[in-house]
């Protein structure tokens, strides 16, 4: 249901002030223009009178030469008197040129600018504008909010902790992960023809190596992407064979020269990545990745 408007306004801003008042007729609503009403000979106060009694709202379009006219404010004060405190929007101030010296009592308002915006801009400023505030009718858009991880005296032993979507010691633990591999892929070529000459051959060793690069990946993405613990510990025991493996020839790598040192670097690289596990930073954000329990339907609760 359309709602009924008084516009008020200067003889200089005529032209704006009809084309307003014949956007907000077109839209549904009544409008109340002393140009389009009083005849010739007509008696415009009372008319004035009758029509501030009638509209729902007073719409004052402010210009320079709006403030200081005579009648204007007798228009737009008897509305503010009627609402003081702004609840009903009894008065809407419109601009409609740019004014640097609003009257005192409109200062306070909310208002609709039409300045620098094309006709259809200033038609859904103005239309937008005259809409009583309300909830949308839909959920609005989520807005992901990026966070530190939860101070641990905040976080109760039994509730899950605040998301955090990301942890420098995880980040440096991918990084030095990645590096690790890529030392392995370049081993690996050193050690080619070395490799090749033995059980099964080339085909053998690329399969064994590549399925194995693969695999590390796929764990090293799931624990930094996805927070995975079931991920965390499966890298943990394909690790813990490797240093099984490593540590006790470590001391003979120096003897091999550069693919030696390689394999040093490469050890220290993963040991310095599992270590970065299991800091107080990063045990907070693999909780904070952790699915909440589920109490199952028949569950006694103690």
């Amino acid at each position: 249901m359309g709602q009924k408007f008084f516009i008020s306004f200067n003889s200089a801003d005529r032209t704006k002030a009809h084309w307003i008042a014949w956007i907000l007729k077109d839209a549904g609503h009544q409008v109340a223009v002393h140009d389009w009403e009083i005849p010739a000979g007509g008696n415009a106060p009372l008319w004035m009178n009758s029509k501030l009694a009638w509209a729902d709202r007073l719409i004052a379009i402010v210009s320079p030469d709006y403030a200081p006219a005579r009648y204007s404010p007798i228009e737009w004060a008897s509305q503010i008197w009627e609402d003081p405190d702004g609840k009903k929007g009894s008065v809407i101030p419109v601009i409609v040129r740019p004014t640097s010296e609003m009257p005192p009592l409109l200062r306070g308002l909310s208002r609709i600018d039409l300045t620098s915006c094309t006709e259809d801009e200033a038609r859904r400023r103005l239309i937008n504008g005259m809409d009583v505030p309300a909830a949308p009718a839909l959920k609005p858009a989520f807005e992901r909010i990026e966070s530190e991880p939860p101070v641990s005296e905040h976080a109760g032993p039994d509730e899950k902790p605040t998301f955090v979507p990301y942890v420098k010691h995880i980040v440096i633990f991918e990084r030095l992960m990645l590096a690790a591999l890529f030392i392995g892929v370049v081993n690996t070529a050193l050690q080619y023809k070395e490799l090749s000459a033995g059980p099964g051959g080339a085909p053998l060793v690329l399969s064994v190596f590549f399925g194995g690069v693969i695999v590390m990946l796929t764990l090293i993405l799931l624990i930094s992407r996805k927070g995975s613990n079931v991920a965390k510990w499966i890298f943990m025991i394909f690790a813990g064979l490797l240093f099984a493996n490593y540590i006790p020839v470590l001391a003979d790598f120096l003897d091999r020269g550069l693919v030696g040192i390689l394999s040093i670097c490469q050890t220290a690289m993963q040991a310095i990545a599992i270590y970065l596990l299991f800091t107080r930073e990063s045990q907070l954000w693999f909780a904070s990745h952790a699915r909440p329990r589920k109490i199952k339907p028949n569950a006694k609760l103690i």
